[in-house]
């Protein structure tokens, strides 16, 4: 934020609804406690981890992030080229 600000480009204060520890299932709760209202110029989305290390299965990790991916989309009025998504579980 700080090197968009310095090079003049206007930068609202991020809004993170994520804690540390969360599950899929944990961020779609808060984001429907948070009331969000879009479109944001750009919207991130790091998941995953958390239902692996929970021991949760392959296919209900997949459901959520299905789910929180076209969320995410929503969000950044419908344009996904605007959504950074990043799943760091390996199922392997």
């Amino acid at each position: 934020m700080r090197k968009l600000r310095i090079q003049g480009r206007a930068a609202a204060k991020p809004k993170v609804i994520a804690a540390t520890g969360w599950d899929t299932f944990d961020l779609t709760a808060a984001i429907v406690a948070a009331d969000l209202e879009g479109p944001f110029d750009v919207v991130t989305l790091l998941i995953g981890v958390n239902n692996q290390f929970r021991g949760g299965a392959l296919t209900e990790f997949e459901a959520g992030l299905a789910s929180l991916t076209d969320t995410a989309i929503g969000f950044a009025d419908g344009d996904a080229g605007r959504v950074l998504l990043i799943s760091i579980p390996d199922w392997g």
